[in-house]
């Protein structure tokens, strides 16, 4: 009987020992450091910053712009301007907003209409 206690007693040290150890993350295939998923990170904040200075320039190209990257672009800048990622979830107002949009045969909008949105 001892030795089935002590053969149990070992068994749940060997594995509780193994089971609290920290595991070091190596990036593997599908992993990126760190550093670089800031970098992209910062890319993608500039990449907003830039659009915003687009449509607030008054200057416009006369260009246009694909329909996803209008929508990508515009959500992207009202969250980078008003989402509060330290708030607690249980607070967050939620609004919806429609929107027209005018675009050609190509799926493609004016900048003037997407800055006027």
């Amino acid at each position: 009987m001892n030795r089935i206690l002590h053969t149990m007693v070992l068994s749940a040290t060997i594995l509780l020992t193994i089971s609290c150890n920290k595991q070091k993350l190596v990036p593997g295939i599908n992993q990126e450091p760190e550093s670089e998923m800031t970098t992209r990170s910062q890319k993608v904040a500039g990449l907003i910053a830039d659009f915003k200075y687009a449509m607030d320039n008054r200057l416009k190209s006369g260009g246009s712009i694909s329909l996803d990257s209008a929508i990508w672009n515009m959500e992207a800048g009202l969250n980078y301007d008003y989402a509060d990622p330290d708030s607690a979830s249980a607070f967050f107002i939620t609004r919806a907003s429609s929107y027209i949009l005018d675009v050609d045969a190509g799926q493609y909008a004016s900048l003037l209409d997407v800055a006027t949105v």
